[in-house]
């Protein structure tokens, strides 16, 4: 031993087998007990020789590892000087003594790592560096996870060492083949009946101790890493090959596997830099093998624990790059999963598409869109996943065309400009889905629980195709898929989407700019912008009217598609100027608005007798209200359509007759044109009618008033006196003079007039008979009205006014057999 110190002996005595095989010899059981000294000093030439190759083979070859192990670890006192030379012995023949630097690591001796790895485990290995440590830990119990060592494993390697010792002193043979234990299946197998067949071990590491205690810092932790990815992609490919009764223990070391990947992405963040970097096929098995391997079993805790995984890994920018690679999978994974899973796939997602807008336009193009509306929409889904499907929402509102998209969804319940709302919705979603979930009844909102079911209903028809392919994709085994693989072939045509959106309960509502006219009928006092609203009602009804007459003159008029669509534009027409008169009344200032005088000629247009009645109805409020404006009743008084219009009325809103009369009467003392124009237009036969066939005094007085006040206008008072008492006598030209009261007594009084020539009598029968003759004329006249309402300018006289002298007044000259007429006053020579 001392001549080991000089030069050159070493190699000589590694290369002289007498001497290796004495040394080898005083480590044998009765020699060492015998003569401990010689024994210790036998190690420490072995430390010698241990420095040169030869010297580490000779020994391994003769066994001394076996006299070394059962030394260094069963001698009762880790103190004594023959336990401390092994442990140093040992770890010379490691070479763990010249490989204390990362330089110097060629230098350790493999094989002699390999039957201690086999041996000791590389936990206890790696303690060799320090051999007083290694004394320490070998005579304990330690479970760490890197290290875990036992009782039964200190037996079990007893047993074993005695057995091969005495195997090998016995067989006579000098040279101790130890390849076949190396080529054990490693130590798992050897201690496997200590508990270790049941631990999941990778690159060393106990994963599920190291899950229990994820403070312990690593060597390696990239290395553990990387061989963590390789197993979980072979647990995978080992399930296809599995019999089903297997799958539950594969399925246990996924979960652990999948949950030791969080722990060292939380403990190592710089590990995801380089995650990013591993070959496509092991990040596709980190985020397709257990998702798929849960889903053929339905296993929600593999799931749950690698969803957990994708949340750590969307935490960060490196880890999102991650996942961007599986972003088709996640999609498909969110459908799958349920409660707070589909939350952290949502969430994942979410962040995912706020931080690529790359990424954000992928997932628009698969349908990620929809499937946020879906979840955003389905009442029964748990608060959790709705907040982050609102949040995903948002994030994918970068996206211009996924905006477009929203702003046709949810325009009814933001109003006219919900961009901001919907993009703040990523990172405050609250807000978003309480208004979601509320109903509104505004001018300018309407939602409630028909409209969230008609966007669940349209959503969900729009993704099932999609969800069709998108599901293929988690059987795919490639991490960037083909062209012709599914995910490729995963394209929504948001762009044509307003097309295919089916509201049917907004469909349904007429609306104006951002205005449901309805709504506003109902609420007129809230605040809008009346001014566009109103010109918004007054361009539509011109549309809308013009479309009405165009299924007037189509060949198909009968046919019942175009009398529904009849009906339903005389139904938006009257609901759009009910809105006017909402308008015109509470904005008193807009009834000068200079698109109600553009749009007179069209007003005037639905006075026409085949409109609907409550149409003109409504149309005629329209007209009372701006007869308050003299700068409109001139207008009026100006357009000759217009006494074709009122006249109209008579016929079609014989309710409205009293406010007709009104109107009449309002604009007979404010324009002499007027009654001009209401005269030639035959509106005096209207009055007539009403004062002859009424059985509604207040009616009657009323028309005498209007008659009244014609007669009494300066400019064309008389030669409206002299109409009317062409259909009665001259008496009544005082008559006009007197109160209705007074005017209907004399009316009904019977009274011959000499006055006239010839002279006539007025009685009972005679008015009779002129109630008939009106009332027929009157008839008459409305086919006039409506043949001539386009072209009628108010200059030429509609009825005939020879038709009353020819039939009535002046009879032509009677026979000897004929009779008079009961109103001719008898008298000798009267008639010539």
């Amino acid at each position: 031993r001392r001549s080991s110190d000089l030069p050159d002996v070493v190699p000589r005595l590694a290369a002289n087998d007498a001497i290796l095989d004495a040394i080898v010899g005083l480590l044998k059981q009765d020699i060492r007990e015998q003569y401990g000294s010689l024994a210790v000093a036998a190690l420490r030439l072995i430390s010698r020789l241990a420095v040169v190759t030869v010297g580490r083979e000779e020994m391994l070859r003769r066994a001394a590892h076996l006299y070394i192990l059962y030394i260094s670890i069963f001698q009762e006192n880790s103190k004594d000087p023959i336990t401390i030379a092994a442990a140093r012995a040992l770890a010379d023949l490691a070479g763990f003594a010249r490989a204390s630097t990362p330089e110097a690591r060629d230098m350790i001796d493999k094989q002699s790592i390999q039957l201690l790895d086999q041996l000791l485990t590389p936990g206890l290995v790696r303690c060799l560096y320090d051999p007083v440590q290694f004394l320490d830990q070998v005579r304990s119990e330690v479970v760490e996870p890197t290290l875990m060592w036992k009782a039964s494993m200190r037996d079990r390697l007893q047993d074993f060492l005695n057995e091969e010792i005495a195997k090998f002193e016995s067989s006579g043979d000098p040279i101790w083949h130890f390849d076949e234990l190396i080529a054990f299946d490693g130590y798992q197998f050897f201690y496997s009946r200590c508990g270790l067949a049941e631990e999941i071990i990778v690159d060393n590491v106990y994963i599920n101790v190291y899950i229990a205690s994820p403070d312990t810092k690593l060597d390696n932790p990239s290395s553990v890493l990387g061989s963590i990815l390789v197993a979980i992609s072979e647990s995978y490919s080992a399930v296809m090959f599995e019999k089903p009764m297997e799958h539950s223990k594969r399925l246990h070391k996924l979960i652990a596997l999948v949950t030791c990947v969080t722990t060292l992405i939380k403990n190592y963040p710089l590990l995801l830099a380089e995650l990013q970097h591993y070959d496509e096929t092991r990040c596709f098995s980190l985020l397709l093998g257990p998702v798929t391997f849960s889903l053929a079993l339905s296993a929600s805790d593999l799931r749950e624990s690698t969803l957990q995984l994708f949340s750590e890994l969307s935490q960060s920018a490196d880890g999102i790059r991650v996942l961007a690679k599986g972003l088709h999978k996640l999609h498909a994974v969110a459908h799958i999963s349920t409660g707070e899973q589909r939350s952290i796939v949502l969430s994942c997602l979410s962040r995912l598409c706020h931080q690529s807008q790359i990424d954000a336009e992928l997932a628009v193009d698969s349908g990620l869109l929809l499937t946020a509306l879906s979840f955003i929409a389905a009442a029964d889904e748990s608060s959790q996943v709705r907040l982050e499907s609102v949040k995903l929402m948002g994030a994918l509102s970068s996206v211009s065309k996924a905006m477009a998209a929203l702003h046709i969804c949810f325009d009814p319940l933001l109003g006219g400009d919900p961009v901001d709302r919907i993009s703040n919705a990523y990172s405050n979603p609250i807000p978003f889905l309480e208004k979601f979930d509320s109903d509104f009844d505004d001018p300018e909102l309407l939602w409630n629980d028909t409209t969230r079911l008609d966007l669940k209903r349209t959503v969900e028809k729009e993704l099932e195709p999609l969800l069709n392919q998108l599901m293929l994709t988690v059987d795919q085994s490639e991490a960037e898929p083909d062209p012709s693989s599914p995910s490729s072939q995963i394209s929504w045509d948001s762009e044509s989407f307003s097309q295919r959106l089916e509201m049917p309960s907004l469909n349904q509502e007429l609306r104006i700019g951002n205005i449901f006219v309805r709504n506003y009928i109902e609420k007129p006092y809230v605040k809008i912008d009346a001014e566009k609203f109103l010109t918004g009602l007054l361009s539509e009804i011109a549309v809308t009217f013009d479309r009405y007459n165009r299924s007037i003159c189509s060949k198909q008029f009968e046919d019942a598609e175009v009398v529904l669509f009849r009906d339903k534009c005389v139904k938006d027409l009257r609901l759009m100027w009910e809105a006017v008169i909402s308008v015109l009344e509470q904005n008193g200032r807009l009834q000068d608005h200079s698109d109600l005088e553009k749009r007179l000629p069209l007003l005037l247009q639905h006075f026409r007798l085949e409109l609907n009645a409550d149409l003109q109805q409504t149309v005629f409020r329209v007209v009372q209200i701006l007869s308050k404006k003299k700068s409109f009743i001139d207008l009026l008084t100006r357009s000759p359509p217009l006494i074709l219009c009122l006249a109209s009325l008579y016929h079609t809103l014989h309710w409205e007759i009293p406010a007709l009369f009104d109107l009449i009467l309002d604009l007979s003392r404010r324009s002499s044109d007027f009654i001009q124009k209401w005269m030639k237009g035959g509106g005096l036969l209207l009055l007539l009618d009403s004062l002859f066939s009424s059985t509604d005094v207040s009616l009657r007085k009323q028309a005498v008033t209007v008659m009244n006040a014609m007669v009494s206008d300066e400019k064309v008072g008389q030669e409206v006196s002299k109409y009317l008492c062409a259909f009665l006598t001259l008496r009544f030209s005082d008559a006009f003079k007197r109160k209705p009261e007074r005017f209907l007594e004399f009316f009904e009084e019977p009274h011959d007039s000499f006055e006239d020539s010839p002279p006539r009598s007025w009685n009972r029968d005679v008015r009779k008979q002129l109630e008939t003759f009106i009332h027929k004329e009157v008839i008459d006249l409305a086919r006039s009205m409506e043949q001539s309402f386009v072209y009628w300018d108010g200059t030429t006289e509609l009825w005939d006014r020879n038709l009353l002298y020819g039939s009535i007044y002046f009879p032509k000259p009677m026979l000897p057999q004929e009779t008079s007429f009961p109103w001719s006053v008898k008298r000798q020579n009267s008639f010539v």
